[in-house]
C-alpha cells in the first residue's frame, strides 16, 4: 500500500542513490526532475483521494457482504434545507450521518439537536470550513476541529468522534492535528457531486450502481436536495439495498467524552 511514510523513503533513497552516481560518474541535474516529478503527483493522489490512506486511515467503504449503504450529508446544518432532509429521512424511516460545521451548529443549535433526536449520528466537519483550512499549522487545524466539536456538544450534550475532512482532503499537517484526538475520520466510496452538478438525473445515476458497505456523499445544503434524497432513497431500497447509520455500517463508535 501506497503511503506518505513509504512514498518519501523511496524518495529520499533516490535522491541518495543520484548523489552517489553524481559523485563517481557524474550525471545531469535533470536526473533529479523525474524522481521529484513522480514524488509530486503520488503526494497530490494520495492527498486528493479520501479512500487511499495515504496519510492516515480514513473509513470509507463497511467491509460487509450484505446490502448496505449509508447516507452522509456534509456542510450543514442549513435551516432551510436541513429540515427538509430531516422530514424525508423520516418519511422513509431512514437515518443518516450529518457532518456538521461548527459555526454553522452555533447559529442553529435547535436544529442540530433535531438531528440526534430524530436518530441521525451527528459528525463534525471543522468549525469554519475555510478555503485555505488544508493550509493550516497543525495546531490551527487543531483548534478548529476542537472547536466544532465543542459547538456539537453545546448544542446537543454530545461530543461527536466522527470527523469528515473537508474536500474530502488530507495531508501531514492534518495527520499531526489529529494524532492526540479520539477522532475517527469519515470519508465515502459514493460521491454524488451534488455542489457541482446541476442535472438531477446525473447526480441520481451516480447511486445506482451501488455495491455492498458503499457510503454515499451528499449535501444538505444543495437545492434540490429532498427530491433527491426522496428520489434516491426509493431507488435504493428498489434495488434490495438496505440504509445503515454510517457509523454501524462502519463499526466505529460516534460520541466520548473527552477534554476540549
Amino acid at each position: 500500500m501506497l503511503t506518505f511514510r513509504n512514498t518519501s523513503t523511496v524518495f529520499l533513497l533516490s535522491l541518495l542513490t543520484l548523489n552517489l552516481l553524481n559523485v563517481f560518474i557524474g550525471i545531469s541535474g535533470w536526473w533529479y526532475a523525474l524522481p521529484l516529478g513522480l514524488y509530486s503527483i503520488v503526494i497530490m493522489w494520495g492527498s486528493s483521494k479520501v479512500d487511499s490512506n495515504f496519510h492516515f486511515k480514513v473509513y470509507c467503504k463497511g467491509e460487509t457482504d450484505e446490502k448496505l449503504v449509508a447516507l452522509t450529508f456534509d456542510d450543514g446544518p442549513d435551516p432551510e434545507l436541513t429540515p427538509q432532509v430531516l422530514d424525508v429521512l423520516n418519511k422513509h424511516g431512514v437515518t443518516a450521518a450529518f457532518f456538521c460545521i461548527g459555526k454553522k451548529m452555533d447559529a442553529a443549535p435547535e436544529l442540530t439537536k433535531r438531528i440526534i433526536d430524530e436518530g441521525h449520528v451527528l459528525g463534525t466537519h471543522t468549525y469554519s470550513h475555510g478555503n485555505w483550512f488544508d493550509m493550516y499549522a497543525p495546531w490551527t487545524m487543531r483548534k478548529d476541529i476542537m472547536k466544532a466539536a465543542d459547538a456539537a456538544f453545546n448544542a446537543t450534550g454530545l461530543r461527536p468522534l466522527l470527523f469528515r475532512p473537508p474536500y474530502g482532503v488530507t495531508n501531514p499537517n492534518l495527520r499531526l492535528a489529529l494524532r492526540k484526538t479520539p477522532f475517527l475520520s469519515v470519508g465515502w466510496s459514493i460521491r454524488t457531486l451534488d455542489t457541482v452538478k446541476s442535472d438531477h438525473d446525473k447526480i441520481a445515476s451516480r447511486m445506482k450502481e451501488l455495491h455492498p458497505g458503499d457510503v454515499i456523499l451528499l449535501h444538505d445544503t444543495t437545492k434540490g436536495i429532498a427530491k433527491l434524497l426522496d428520489e434516491s432513497i426509493i431507488n435504493i431500497k428498489n434495488s434490495g439495498f438496505k440504509i445503515a447509520r454510517a457509523d454501524t455500517l462502519l463499526n466505529i463508535k460516534a460520541y466520548e467524552n473527552y477534554e476540549s
